[in-house]
């Protein structure tokens, strides 16, 4: 394109600047979308991960309980029924912590 006066080649060229000041700040707001999704995915996994682990915890938690229980009636000399109706766990279980 050959252009014909100075005014001309001034036009064009806030034009092309005008397109590359679009293009650079789209290019930006894309970059930082990108950044605010991924942090706020990270910190979304995080709270999803530590909500989970003490989830986990408490059953483990739970569960090391009734198998406490069930040793403390094992030693007593209770019945392995009466053991496991007590504390809800199954008697096979119950046998193995005998063990």
């Amino acid at each position: 394109m050959l252009l014909q006066s100075k005014g001309e080649k001034e036009m064009y060229d806030v034009s092309l600047k005008r397109k590359w000041d679009e293009f650079s700040a789209l290019e930006y707001a894309t970059e930082q979308g990108i950044l605010q999704g991924i942090q706020q995915g990270m910190l979304q996994g995080m709270q999803q991960g530590i909500q989970k682990g003490m989830q986990q915890g408490i059953q483990q938690g739970e569960l090391n309980g009734l198998q406490k229980s069930a040793k403390n009636m094992l030693s007593l000399g209770l019945d392995l029924e009466i053991i496991s109706k007590a504390v809800g766990l199954p008697v096979d279980e119950i046998k193995k912590l005998g063990h």
